[in-house]
């Protein structure tokens, strides 16, 4: 790992640039230089080097950093070049005055991180729940929705970019609750996130149960896994102790996965990273960038989720499906629907995915940075993205609620993270 201070000092100021190894990829020659006259635009040059057993292109890259002061914390997320790269020498362009209006850099130090990881993380699962480990791989192709495999023996998750954001819902949006103060959230880190809900034969792969309610014979494999706890997915020892520590119990279902992957940050997402990631660069109540016109039956909510009123229900929502029923009802096979701008799918409606934060009625109104949630609440922890028997209102990218990290109910399940705070 090398390092290279900025020369152009007159225009950087005292800006320290730091190449750092990940995946065994190292990041040399780091420069950056502000335009001259400033425009907000500032090249950054780098090498990014291999060891002979990567591929060529499809790297990853994050930017962040941190004043010297450490006052305020940094993360680049608005280029005006493409941030995957490729061995030797790149060059993005970052505009730093989108990021950050009106600062001129001064004793800003920066760290340039490339790694291998291209667009998706790939777990494969068919060895099922007595294998003694599970391979991976990364891919920048996306999955086959023809073939049910990325929904049954293995996981797929999306990288998604670290990034700042509003969170929560805007004053006059319909169906916004109390608990959805806006304030802006900084994530300096990028992670990976479940394509798709864990479905019911992935949790079968991994734990050798199938513990979800809508079983039906015909079409279990695919359908997003419920009837799980918290304490189902993380345990109800070690994994009861998030955000005093990220440790889960052996036994529970992400305890298993990461025993058998070697991916230790595996988890849950927090509330911000689902948000964020359902989100996916949109501010309005759906992640398609249009509001829901109703707080029941709405045909924008339609075209992204199963719930009440698109076959959540029976009959004009007014008759909940028998346990047995397909998947034109009650929850639907994964990916049925429309997918957001980052190609991740359901997370409006389906099934309510667990987060790890605890639940808290007030988000607040002041900027933070990785957030992690309270260190506990008597409401249990946050749910997010409504299920298949919700109106429109309870689907929105904002809405929150909480349960006991001991309830089960067929509307409740989880996607996956790969990358905690």
């Amino acid at each position: 790992m090398k390092t290279t201070s900025c020369l152009s000092a007159l225009l950087i100021g005292a800006m320290a640039l730091t190449g750092t190894l990940a995946q065994a990829l190292e990041v040399t020659n780091v420069t950056a230089r502000q335009r001259w006259p400033w425009n907000n635009l500032v090249d950054i040059d780098f090498t990014v080097l291999t060891n002979g057993t990567e591929a060529t292109t499809g790297f990853a890259l994050d930017i962040g950093g941190s004043f010297s002061n450490g006052a305020k914390k940094v993360v680049a997320t608005t280029f005006t070049t493409a941030t995957e790269v490729s061995a030797g020498t790149n060059r993005v362009t970052w505009n730093l005055g989108a990021d950050y209006p009106g600062m001129r850099m001064s004793d800003l130090a920066l760290t340039v991180t490339a790694s291998p990881e291209q667009t998706y993380l790939v777990i494969d699962l068919s060895g099922g729940s007595s294998a003694a480990s599970y391979p991976y791989r990364y891919t920048a192709t996306p999955p086959n929705l023809a073939s049910d495999a990325c929904r049954t023996d293995e996981l797929w998750l999306r990288r998604v970019p670290a990034g700042a954001f509003t969170m929560g819902s805007p004053s006059g949006e319909i169906g916004k609750t109390t608990n959805e103060t806006q304030h802006a959230v900084t994530l300096t880190t990028g992670f990976y996130l479940g394509v798709f809900e864990v479905t019911q034969k992935q949790w079968y792969n991994v734990t050798g149960q199938k513990p979800s309610y809508y079983n039906n014979a015909d079409c279990w494999a695919t359908r997003p896994v419920e009837n799980i706890s918290f304490n189902d997915i993380r345990g109800s020892a070690s994994g009861t102790n998030w955000p005093a520590s990220g440790a889960v119990d052996a036994s529970s279902f992400v305890g298993k996965l990461r025993a058998r992957t070697g991916l230790n940050a595996l988890d849950l997402p927090t509330d911000a990273q689902w948000e964020y990631a359902c989100r996916a660069g949109t501010t309005t109540s759906l992640n398609s960038g249009i509001n829901i016109a109703s707080t029941g039956s709405d045909a924008n909510l339609s075209v992204l989720a199963r719930y009440k009123f698109s076959g959540g229900y029976l009959n004009n929502g007014t008759v909940q499906p028998a346990q047995g029923v397909g998947d034109t009802n009650a929850t639907a096979k994964v990916g049925s629907y429309l997918p957001n701008a980052w190609g991740l799918y359901d997370l409006h409606g389906n099934v309510w995915e667990r987060c790890l934060d605890w639940f808290t009625g007030s988000l607040g109104t002041s900027a933070v940075t990785d957030p992690v949630g309270p260190a506990f609440s008597v409401w249990g922890r946050t749910n997010r993205g409504g299920g298949c028997w919700d109106n429109a209102e309870y689907c929105r990218s904002a809405m929150r609620l909480p349960s006991a990290s001991s309830s089960v109910h067929p509307r409740q399940g989880l996607r996956l993270a790969v990358g905690q705070p």
